[in-house]
């Protein structure tokens, strides 16, 4: 097993993994994005919006229970997040109604994913695909990279200042869906891609996570 050191380690690459890697190599760092699929995108090939609640009061009216920190870095930093689509060259349309209560934009999340993988590439960030991060390795408790198992069955140990777990929850795997949401939840139609069985959950909480 050999050892690399990046700045950031970043599990999943959907979205979320995508715009902090890119985000990150455009900061000057150095990164290596994990990903188990045979390919970059997750459950993001399947949506077309970016989108959230217009304001604070029609976001805690919908999601009371919320961290109160996260609701208002959803409802405050969104348009900031649209002007970094945009600033990738990537045609975002103007605002309009989602759902009920929610109000966003329309944009080719194909495209958007492809670009960000290519700003990650070009500065120099390593992608990993089908490669699984096994074990988090925590040191006087605090975590300090992960063990991952690549491609060709070799494992590897990469060393980082910061590790990013972006995997996409547990909604397919109905073991946790059953624990977590509703026993008979299992028999519901998946909505997302089929490598959202929990991965992140299982090595946060095996860290010592609540």
């Amino acid at each position: 097993m050999r050892a690399e050191d990046v700045d950031l380690l970043i599990i999943g690459a959907g979205m979320a993994g995508l715009t902090a890697g890119a985000r990150a190599v455009r900061n000057g760092l150095s990164v290596t994005v994990v990903e188990i699929g045979a390919d970059v995108g997750g459950s993001a090939l399947f949506a077309g919006y970016a989108w959230t609640a217009p304001s604070h009061d029609v976001m805690d009216q919908q999601n009371p229970y919320g961290d109160t920190a996260l609701k208002r870095a959803l409802v405050e930093r969104f348009p900031e997040g649209v002007s970094w689509i945009r600033s990738l060259g990537v045609d975002v349309k103007d605002a309009q109604r989602v759902l009920s209560f929610g109000r966003g934009h329309q944009f080719d999340t194909h495209q958007y994913v492809a670009t960000c993988r290519h700003v990650i590439r070009r500065g120099g960030g390593a992608l990993l695909l089908e490669t699984c991060a096994e074990r988090l390795v925590v040191e006087d408790g605090v975590v300090t990279g992960a063990e991952l198992r690549l491609a060709d069955g070799t494992r590897t140990h990469v060393r980082a200042g910061s590790t990013l777990i972006t995997t996409g929850g547990f909604q397919g795997d109905p073991e946790l869906c059953a624990a977590h949401v509703h026993p008979r939840v299992g028999g519901m139609r998946l909505r997302s891609n089929p490598f959202s069985r929990g991965g992140g959950y299982r090595l946060a909480t095996r860290a010592g996570s609540d």
